[in-house]
């Protein structure tokens, strides 16, 4: 036996593919030590890649969608931001909102107070156009690709994160620019597409769900009851505060079910969670005040950002 494996081994030498193998692999790895420090392709990138080369010492931390970093980016300009902000796009939903807090508690001291600043916490499934180059492509730890796969109940989701965790695939748009010849890879970068309808219902997630039945709630509510528990843990104070809204859209919001089971829900949770404090009430200005219905006016900034500092100091106190 000892003499075929030996034969089987020198032949597995001597084969060309085992020596291209070879080679892809020792491309991959100067790939993944190298192109991290050297690639950006926006927001997501940069903070991730500071959480995992930094260490911070805040009182507070904000999180939350680009409604929020306009507003966070703005009061740190004009010097009256006394947290660090780590808000990203809504295309992150809850559960890169969850992993951007997990890892920086894996460098650095607990914060006294998270501020969670986006629309609907307890909306979405990963499954917007999006999904893939903001959170498959950046959240590619293992147990963050097992947690992500099996919450949205699809293989397919996790096969497209696991390929991520190759530097070759996660920067080949930058590779393609050194390189011409590589075949171009496509993928929105569009982090506001969150309202266009899904590609349908993938079959494959049928297995996973029969091996997790009764799994009701959506993706974005679990990963914020993630961050509730890992606050709690932590002896963390969390708040959520939702982004400002045109008065208009406000009037039919607040009608609808959504924001009905949103009010309903934070009052259930804070029956177990006594640290979360909340605000259901949108601050709302008028409708020319934002730019898509969604972001606020640059000249309208600065009374936005002044509201919502004073409701930020005002959940931050003991």
């Amino acid at each position: 036996m000892s003499a075929l494996f030996r034969l089987y081994c020198l032949k597995l030498l001597s084969s060309g593919l085992f020596w291209s193998a070879v080679v892809c692999l020792g491309i991959e790895a100067r790939c993944l030590k190298t192109l991290p420090s050297r690639f950006f392709s926006h927001e997501v990138d940069t903070l991730l890649y500071n959480l995992q080369t930094r260490n911070y010492d805040a009182e507070t931390l904000v999180l939350g969608d680009s409604v929020a970093r306009q507003i966070a980016l703005y009061l740190a300009a004009e010097g009256e931001a006394d947290f660090l902000q780590l808000t990203t796009n809504g295309a992150l939903q809850m559960a890169g909102q969850y992993y951007i807090l997990q890892r920086y508690l894996e460098r650095n001291r607990a914060p006294e107070n998270v501020i969670l600043l986006k629309h609907r916490p307890l909306h979405g499934n990963l499954n917007r156009p999006a999904t893939e180059n903001y959170v498959q492509r950046c959240f590619t730890r293992w147990h963050e690709i097992a947690e992500m796969t099996r919450y949205t109940g699809s293989p397919a989701f996790g096969l497209r994160a696991l390929s991520y965790r190759m530097a070759t695939a996660k920067y080949r748009l930058h590779l393609q620019e050194l390189v011409p010849w590589l075949p171009a890879h496509a993928v929105v970068d569009d982090p506001e597409r969150l309202n266009e309808p899904a590609d349908g219902e993938n079959p494959m997630r049928l297995p996973v769900r029969m091996l997790s039945p009764g799994q009701r709630i959506s993706v974005s509510e679990r990963y914020f009851l993630k961050m509730i528990d890992l606050c709690s843990r932590n002896n963390i104070r969390l708040g959520y505060l939702p982004c400002p809204m045109p008065d208009e859209q406000w009037k039919d919001y607040q009608t609808g079910p959504a924001h009905a089971r949103l009010v309903a829900r934070l009052g259930e949770i804070s029956q177990a969670y006594p640290g979360l404090r909340y605000i259901t009430e949108i601050k709302t200005y008028p409708a020319d005040w934002f730019i898509d219905g969604v972001h606020v006016r640059k000249a309208r900034l600065p009374r936005v950002a002044a509201d919502y500092a004073q409701m930020m100091n005002e959940m931050m106190q003991p």
